[in-house]
């Protein structure tokens, strides 16, 4: 990855979870906010099916 690639919703996503744990490099900054979006979707998913 180079700074200034954009991902998309998916890939960042998978990347993330694969790189979880890996503290060696930066984030890009869609990564980040695909991250954050897959998140926060999740979260109103559990909120949703909570009830």
């Amino acid at each position: 990855m180079q700074i200034g690639e954009d991902y998309e919703f998916w890939t960042s996503s998978y990347k993330l979870f694969l790189n979880y744990t890996t503290f060696s490099r930066k984030t890009s900054s869609s990564e980040y906010w695909y991250w954050f979006l897959f998140i926060l979707i999740g979260y109103k998913c559990a909120l949703i099916a909570d009830g």
